[in-house]
């Protein structure tokens, strides 16, 4: 019984701990895009940074899910407030690739996939160049 109490007690921190440290924000993507194997379309999503990883929800129409783990990314130059997603873009595919909450300044960095190693590939080949597009959009803390 009072191991039980014990690990009801320490599961009820945990979780309160754990709620503490996630960050949700809205934002409204234009666009298709990638974030690790999946594909999702055009529309308004919540973004879950749980820590180690991020869940990221289409809300409305569909309701996918997806969770992906990611790593600390620090901002180069000053911290921004503002929350933002970062997208790398070659061709036409958009790749998710930070997720800025804006208090801390820290954001996290999710690795780069397969899919968008080939899309770079494919660019280079078509300009020379193989850059890339960053494009950032604003989000809304909740």
């Amino acid at each position: 019984m009072k191991r039980m109490i014990v690990a009801a007690l320490f599961s009820a921190i945990a979780g309160t701990a754990l709620h503490a440290q996630t960050t949700t924000m809205k934002a409204s993507i234009p666009f298709e895009f990638h974030i690790g194997k999946t594909v999702l379309p055009a529309g308004h999503y919540a973004i879950e940074d749980k820590t180690s990883f991020l869940v990221v929800r289409q809300v409305g129409e569909g309701n996918k899910t997806v969770m992906v783990l990611a790593q600390t990314a620090d901002p180069i130059g000053s911290p921004s407030d503002n929350p933002r997603l970062t997208f790398y873009r070659y061709g036409s595919s958009y790749f998710l690739r930070q997720v800025w909450g804006g208090r801390s300044g820290l954001g996290r960095q999710l690795p780069q996939t397969s899919d968008e190693k080939s899309a770079q590939k494919e660019q280079m080949a078509k300009n020379q160049s193989g850059s890339s597009e960053i494009i950032a959009l604003l989000a809304k803390r909740e």
